[in-house]
């Protein structure tokens, strides 16, 4: 897992300091207001905001707000710039990432104006930071680099350390083990500029490279060091993790006891804290253990107490390596049906995994495509600002003067062309991405659409001749031999289970009915399966729906009453859910209402989950409009509509 060295350590300082840092706040706050309006007073309400921050999010965005007011209206450049970094790191400890990114962006132009390379520096490392929360890596190096030779430049020794080990943490994700090493070395160069937590993280960082290159006794002594690090400040979660990476390694140099043991330490810290992802990760670690040392009976109990705790936090890749493990105990043991069984979950699990890696490749399409329209936006207000600029210009210079109207009425018309220009390069811009988002969906459908129909005729057709065959063996067995026939019996029944596994995994893959009968039927089919698990009662009502609709629209509005369904099952606790489509002169409306306990529509409109954004971006593409509406023990009713359906 990424881990960005910037964002640890200012969130380990805000904890430690802010305490120490009130009174002089409290002094700063009381200075402020004895001020005169003017530069001043603007940068020390920057610098209250920063320190605010660490305890009061609120009020430190006044003062930023305040801050960016106050410098326009002198025209304080440099004022104006801090506000705006402000806001945006403001932004990003409240997650709100599109709007970090578009105050940061905002701050550079003025940097770059006023050639300050520090700032220029910060500026890029904090866009990097954002594109990196938004998974688009490569777009977060690229701003990681820009920022390297301003840092330099001023010899900010601090800043590069922290810089370095995240360039270092991009490559290592990109699993240039080589690259990642150079810059965390260079961190290395500068620990004396780096907070001891700071390092701790980048000790375990390399020890996890040189893990990756199967150099175990260099990963051993970085390890060590990172431990010690942690243990200094008393950090029980990083210590933990360092407990498991240790047990990792000395499991990769087959020295069982001492694995163990350093996976029993960090046991014990994960329940301490809570933490059920490192518990699950260190009890398959130490299962792993077992497993090598031939104790198949306490690695199957170990996996077992690992497996519930990866269903419960949805963690597939937990899921995917403890279903894979016992598949391994059971076959080993002789058991193998539950081998089989095993198996089949490991394969669905394993397929989740590529699911979760195939939904944020679109997650990083779709925050591409978000970014593009934030510059258009960025780009519109800055037009706007410059329109009201030139009109204020105009009035200023009064209406008395003929030929100074004729001029800066040309100009205007001027200026305005050229903003119309630019504004339709920015619309064509995010055509283009809404282009390039539609490509990957369509790609994806077809790619499913192919996979089911390989599996229905490949592989469903030959598990069907293979029961024929051991059907035909039934003639041939001797009625006395009872083991005989009873492993006849049970070949079948593993037949008859991948047969109908290879059914319910092509249909999720892509419903036959939708293809062939269209999406009421395929609708019905969906439907009919949920109510006869008995959680929910689901009703489909359908008017006008005599004809098909375009293949694309089908599938879109499919997969979109598939995801709205799976979230009412799954969290609104509803009795009832009734799904409603009605073609209208041409126009498609559908409607999924339940009587759940309803849900918080701010939440929906910042979420950052992949569900919600492929439910709005599909309705999107086929040109349709969404509104939802809900309210606590009423329940909620989300309508699409889709003109000319």
């Amino acid at each position: 897992m990424r881990l960005l060295i910037t964002a640890i350590l200012l969130c380990a300082t805000i904890v430690l300091s802010a305490q120490s840092d009130k009174p002089q706040v409290d002094s700063l706050i009381k200075r402020i207001e004895t001020l005169p309006a003017g530069t001043e007073r603007v940068d020390e309400m920057v610098l209250t905001g920063l320190l605010l921050r660490k305890y009061d999010m609120e009020n430190a965005r006044k003062y930023a707000d305040r801050a960016l007011v106050e410098g326009q209206e002198l025209g304080y450049e440099r004022g104006i710039g801090d506000a705006y970094g402000l806001l945006g790191i403001l932004s990003y400890y409240t997650t709100t990432l599109d709007s970090a990114e578009y105050y940061h962006l905002l701050a550079l132009p003025i940097w770059e104006e006023l050639k300050d390379s520090l700032e220029l520096g910060k500026a890029y490392i904090d866009l990097g930071n954002v594109s990196a929360d938004k998974g688009n890596l490569n777009k977060a190096l690229t701003l990681y680099l820009k920022a390297q030779p301003y840092l330099a430049a001023v010899k900010d020794s601090k800043q590069l350390a922290n810089l370095y080990v995240n360039i270092g943490s991009i490559f290592h994700e990109q699993e240039d083990y080589e690259k990642t090493l150079e810059y965390y070395f260079k961190g290395v160069a500068l620990k004396d500029k780096m907070a001891p937590n700071g390092l701790a993280v980048l000790y375990n960082n390399i020890s996890l490279v040189y893990k990756d290159q199967g150099k175990y006794q260099e990963a051993l002594a970085y390890s060590f060091q990172s431990l010690e690090l942690k243990k200094s400040l008393g950090y029980e979660r990083g210590i933990a993790g360092s407990y498991s990476t240790i047990g990792s390694i000395y499991l990769k140099l087959n020295q069982y006891r001492e694995a163990a043991e350093f996976y029993d330490l960090a046991i014990e810290l994960y329940q301490k804290a809570g933490d059920k992802y490192g518990l699950g990760n260190a009890l398959g670690g130490k299962g792993m253990v077992r497993l090598a040392e031939g104790k198949q009976d306490e690695a199957k109990a170990l996996f077992l107490e690992a497996l519930p705790m990866a269903e419960e936090e949805g963690l597939f890749t937990l899921m995917r390596d403890m279903y894979q493990s016992l598949s391994e105990v059971y076959a080993l043991q002789g058991n193998y049906k539950q081998a089989y069984e095993a198996r089949t979950m490991y394969e669905a699990a394993k397929d989740s995994v590529v699911n979760e890696e195939t939904n944020q490749r679109i997650a990083e399409l779709m925050a591409e495509f978000e970014t593009a329209q934030k510059e258009q936006e960025i780009l519109l207000k800055e037009i706007e600002i410059q329109r009201q600029q030139e009109i204020n210009k105009f009035q200023m210079a009064g209406f008395g003067v003929v030929v100074v109207f004729l001029l800066i009425a040309g100009a205007l018309f001027f200026r305005l062309t050229r903003i119309k220009q630019k504004a339709e390069i920015q619309e064509a811009i995010a055509r283009e991405q809404k282009g390039r988002f539609k490509a990957v969906i369509d790609a994806q459908e077809q790619e499913r659409k192919r996979i089911a129909q390989d599996l229905h005729d490949g592989l469903g057709q030959l598990l069907s001749t293979a029961r024929l065959n051991v059907s035909a063996l039934e003639d041939s067995l001797d009625n006395t031999d009872l083991e005989s026939e009873k492993i006849w019996h049970n070949a079948l029944e593993l037949i008859d289970e991948s047969v109908q596994e290879v059914r319910n995994v092509s249909h999720n893959m892509m419903p036959s009915a939708l293809i062939r009968l269209g999406l009421v039927a395929a609708l019905r089919e969906q439907i009919s399966k949920i109510n006869h698990a008995g959680k929910v009662a689901v009703k489909l009502e359908t008017e006008g729906m005599d004809t098909r609709l375009d293949e694309a629209v089908e599938i879109t509005l499919y997969r979109v009453i598939q995801e709205v369904l799976n979230n009412a099952i799954k969290h609104s606790k509803a009795s009832e859910i009734v799904v409603r489509i009605e073609k209208v002169q041409g126009s498609l409306q559908l409607s999924v209402k339940d009587d759940g306990q309803g849900l918080d529509l701010q939440l929906i409109k910042h979420s950052r989950g992949i569900g919600w954004k492929n439910i709005y971006s599909r309705v999107e593409l086929i040109n349709g409009i969404i509104d939802m509406n809900s309210s606590p023990g009423v329940g909620t009713n989300i309508q699409v509509l889709v003109p000319a359906a």
